[in-house]
């Protein structure tokens, strides 16, 4: 299941995977993973 934040342009992604992590993703408006915020997550 996944809960969306809309801001401005950008929606914030966040996945709850089975075994209990959350993840993150940021996604522009056509749909494709925004690179910059995308690289700064994986930190």
């Amino acid at each position: 299941m996944a809960r969306r934040l809309l801001l401005g342009q950008l929606r914030v992604q966040e996945v709850y995977h089975r075994d209990g992590r959350v993840s993150y993703t940021i996604v522009q408006p056509g749909g494709a993973v925004h690179p910059a915020a995308d690289g700064y997550l994986q930190r």
